[in-house]
């Protein structure tokens, strides 16, 4: 490591894990990655850092001397759950269209049953005339 080029950093840039209460096992993934207080500092920083060095801002903004990161870029698995989300809203949406065209067709049902029960006795004064007249009209076939 060039260590004239890490000195060379300003303090206020400090390491990462400096910023980071963890256990010491995560310290090897943030070694060689320092911060800084906005994009115009890490720009003027970038020169100064070996290659195997990167710097971070407060607003995700994450660079070295070969890339640089956005928080607006989307990694793989943030797709991923972005698509699954929207999966998963589509499915809840047709299960809400699903059971509000069933709760539509209950009504519907229920209307039917209590109209049809309205008329029920209607009905059965017909059926109960209906059968006196049969039994009247059957007493004067059996007279003859």
């Amino acid at each position: 490591l060039e260590e004239d080029k890490i000195s060379s950093l300003p303090k206020h840039c400090p390491p990462l894990i400096s910023k980071v209460r963890s256990s010491e096992s995560i310290a090897v993934l943030m070694r060689g990655v320092y911060c800084c207080d906005n994009l115009d500092q890490a720009m003027q920083q970038l020169p100064k850092l070996q290659d195997c060095h990167s710097l971070i801002t407060p607003e995700g903004t994450w660079l070295s001397n070969f890339w640089i990161k956005t928080p607006s870029e989307k990694s793989d698995s943030t797709l991923i759950v972005h698509q699954k989300k929207r999966d998963a809203d589509m499915a809840l949406a047709r299960v809400k269209n699903g059971l509000a065209k069933s709760e539509k067709a209950w009504l519907i049902s229920q209307a039917k049953g209590k109209k049809l029960q309205a008329s029920l006795p209607g009905h059965q004064n017909k059926i109960s005339d209906l059968k006196d007249n049969l039994r009247k009209k059957s007493n004067v076939y059996h007279q003859y």
